[in-house]
């Protein structure tokens, strides 16, 4: 080290010293950033059931079933989770964590932690009993569960698929918008896109946490669907899912908001709806659907 000092200037020398001393601040923070993520734990053993999909694939059907089984809550969509993970995505993709701790002090894992204790407690605080397994259906937060794993580890997913030519159809109407095939192939190509990603989601997590339920298979083969979903869910079965309609009032708080309450409050019955989209939609062309939505194809509706 002398010789090399000896080699420089003064300044040179004055230079060479503050850089260093840069690199060693910088790499004492990234060691304490390192020390300390390990050594914390952001994760939360509190049971956690989400829900998802895109809209009108059978999200708040699927919730109530659940609502009326007994052992959990889920309750109408909270509508703040979906925000709250985008902010949280944005802000470890705006900032890595050793460059957070270097500019502001803060670890990774605060705001991981946060974001577990921020949903945790809108969700706890909603539960009118303690002892029921917390459940939550934002259709957009499946979106989210490679990140939700890691905060919560015995949470689980149900991501609901349903025909998307059925889906597109009833946005359509809902929306209001004309009955034309330009405004029901952009539904689709939503469709396709959100399902395509919480398909890839869903298995990067694996088996374990989600499962995915077809909407048809549910409302035509109910029992059969919800034992096996009872499995996934390592929870007992209840015949009280069978007729849910039974307990609506009772047991399950609707929101004043969500498009399917006049639907779920009915029990249980399967609609062919293709002759309404094949009918209505101006004209319609099945040829170019094939085409341009694969997804599909992929969970065999082709």
């Amino acid at each position: 080290m002398k010789n090399i000092l000896k080699s420089f200037s003064f300044k040179q020398t004055g230079s060479f010293l503050f850089v260093l001393s840069l690199l060693l601040a910088n790499a004492l923070i990234f060691w304490i950033y390192l020390l300390n993520e390990e050594k914390a734990s952001i994760s939360i053993s509190d049971r956690i059931i989400f829900i998802g999909g895109h809209p009108r694939s059978g999200t708040t059907l699927m919730r109530v079933l659940l609502d009326v089984q007994g052992s959990i809550y889920c309750g109408p969509e909270t509508r703040l989770l979906e925000p709250l993970m985008i902010l949280s995505t944005n802000l470890s993709e705006r900032f890595p964590p050793n460059e957070l701790l270097l500019r502001t002090r803060i670890f990774a894992k605060s705001i991981k932690e946060a974001t577990a204790s921020f949903i945790l407690h809108v969700l706890k605080t909603r539960n009118k009993q303690e002892n029921k397994i917390l459940c939550a259906k934002d259709p957009p937060i499946v979106n989210f569960m490679d990140k939700l794993v890691d905060l919560f580890p015995n949470s689980k997913y149900i991501f609901m698929v349903r025909d998307g030519r059925a889906v597109a159809f009833s946005l359509v109407r809902y929306q209001r918008l004309e009955f034309n095939f330009k405004n029901y192939l952009d539904k689709l190509k939503e469709w396709n896109y959100t399902n395509n990603k919480t398909m890839t989601l869903c298995n990067k997590v694996g088996p374990k946490y989600c499962k995915m339920v077809k909407y048809e298979n549910l409302v035509l083969n109910k029992e059969s669907v919800l034992r096996d979903l009872m499995q996934f869910l390592e929870l007992k079965w209840n015949d009280r899912m069978l007729n849910h309609e039974i307990f609506m009032n009772s047991d399950v708080e609707l929101g004043r908001t969500e498009w399917s309450n006049s639907q779920v409050v009915k029990p249980i019955y399967y609609k062919d709806s293709r002759k309404d989209w094949t009918k209505e939609i101006e004209d319609y062309d099945e040829k170019t659907i094939r085409k341009e939505i694969p997804m599909l194809k992929f969970f065999g509706y082709f």
